[in-house]
């Protein structure tokens, strides 16, 4: 065996390290050019594989050997079908071009490494990627088994001499030349994923950052403005040339920028914090914030910077107040109105709320009322009475009781209308019991009753001694005249 064999076969394989930077090219192609990209990764390994056969270890003439059985079966194995077939397409043009008794060999070189680098990587590489580098070698060595097998197409007994002449260099170092290209390739495929997955990685953050429904932004140790998202700057009008290099008290109002300002090195201090502030749009209008922050330290343990959510509440606090203002409102209407109000438990019948008219009506203290069953005051008899249908109210149905009263704590008998209807406060059906004091109308009305009564005894009475007085005045008449009234003697009163 010539040692020229083995320097040729090195020299030639040193082009294939070509193949490394045709990887790296193809990576400049946009990812969403899939196809694009394999027909030019197939273009340039075309070329290399032409230029591999270009200076080619002559062994007879017309009778060629070189690294083309590396190049097409890595590239089968790791380029795929689409660059893989382009370039046994361009070998086998040039090998038929080239001419020679090396030929068919040559062209069944090119079809057997094609066919196991490609059957590899469909069938067998995917099964057994941890031992990557002796997968490469077995398939190393049955495309260089199958090279050499290809030498019997050759007239004897040429055959028998290139067999002997490469067949050791060939099993020797093409496969050891197939595994640091196969692994260089591969781990250039590794670095290329990862980074692959850290771009898509961000892409993601950095949508989620941006489409966030919460405000973010981050502090340096000063309190300045490192990065804020797009929601922040929607929420408060600004763009973030306003913002970055800012001190965040530059935008809370006066009050809480001076909280901001008392608090911010206990926030530091203790590596957490929560509050409310009120920020100044950029149109000068107040926005109530809801604010967390915590901080971000690094390796060794100093502060790198603050993180802070900031929640939109200006609409919650506007709720609130008109919450407050209603309940002020329904409360001063409640403590005012000139009629009694009981809210009752409708599950359990315990009442957890009386107006002081109601009080001062009956005479009673709170604590008699609230905490206690409607029913076992023993104030209202029709309420305990009625207090199944009264339970069984629906939304919007009501009961009412015109002729009921109690006795107050002095023993004063009032009369009294009730009216219970049923709401739901908070998800709790409540009854509300409306107490009408209607003692001062039954007692016009028993005035009015008795003064009816009264008259009517008198007109009676005159009336029929009127008649008495008639009858009286005809029996009486002279002359025997008799006079028969066709008509009651008439009244007027």
């Amino acid at each position: 065996m010539d040692q020229s064999v083995f320097i040729a076969l090195v020299n030639n394989a040193a082009l294939l390290l070509a193949l490394a930077v045709v990887y790296e090219l193809t990576y400049l192609f946009p990812a969403k050019s899939c196809r694009s990209r394999q027909l030019i990764s197939g273009i340039l390994i075309s070329m290399i594989c032409i230029l591999i056969m270009k200076i080619p270890l002559e062994l007879h003439p017309g009778l060629m050997i070189d690294t083309r059985s590396i190049l097409i079966s890595t590239s089968g194995l790791i380029f795929g079908p689409i660059p893989t077939v382009i370039t046994v397409i361009s070998a086998m043009a040039f090998r038929v071009y080239s001419g020679g008794i090396g030929a068919l060999p040559g062209l069944g070189i090119i079809l057997t490494s094609a066919l196991i680098g490609s059957a590899w990587r469909l069938i067998l590489y995917p099964r057994s990627k941890k031992w990557s580098w002796l997968n490469v070698y077995i398939m190393s060595l049955t495309v260089h088994s199958a090279m050499l097998i290809c030498m019997f197409l050759l007239p004897y007994p040429e055959s028998v001499s290139v067999l002997r002449d490469i067949g050791i260099p060939v099993l020797l170092i093409y496969p050891v030349v197939s595994i640091l290209l196969c692994l260089l390739l591969l781990r250039q495929q590794e670095i290329r994923e990862y980074q692959l997955q850290l771009r898509q990685s961000e892409e993601r953050f950095q949508t989620l950052f941006d489409h966030a429904p919460l405000g973010y932004q981050s502090l340096d140790e000063n309190g300045c403005f490192l990065n804020v998202n797009q929601q922040w700057l929607d929420t408060l009008g600004y763009t973030s040339e306003e913002v970055l290099g800012r001190w965040f008290g530059d935008f809370l109002m006066l009050e809480s920028r001076k909280l901001f300002q008392r608090q911010f090195p206990v926030f530091k201090a203790r590596g957490y914090a929560r509050s409310e502030l009120i920020l100044i749009h950029k149109s000068g209008k107040p926005i109530h914030i809801a604010f967390e922050g915590r901080i971000g330290y690094d390796m060794d343990g100093a502060l790198k910077q603050i993180h802070c959510v900031l929640q939109d509440i200006t609409e919650l606090k506007m709720k609130e107040e008109a919450l407050t203002n209603s309940e002020l409102k329904y409360h001063r209407l409640f403590e005012s109105m000139k009629e009694g109000i009981l809210m009752i438990e409708a599950d359990s019948g315990i009442i957890t709320e009386i107006n002081p008219y109601l009080l001062q009506l009956s005479g009673y203290s709170e604590d008699f009322f609230v905490g206690k069953r409607i029913w076992n005051l023993g104030l209202f008899h029709e309420i305990a009475e009625s207090s199944i249908e009264i339970i069984t109210l629906k939304d919007g149905e009501s009961l009412k009781f015109e002729d009921s009263g109690f006795f107050s704590i002095h023993g004063a008998y009032r009369n009294t209308e009730i009216a219970v209807s049923a709401c739901h406060v908070k998800e709790l059906k409540m009854l509300q019991m409306n107490v009408r004091d209607i003692t001062e109308r039954k007692r016009i009305e028993n005035a009015l009753l008795e003064s009816e009564i009264k008259y009517s005894s008198y007109i009676q009475n005159a009336l029929l001694e009127s008649e008495i007085k008639y009858s009286s005045h005809i029996e009486n008449a002279p002359g025997g005249i008799t006079i028969t009234p066709s008509a009651p003697f008439p009244c007027c009163i």
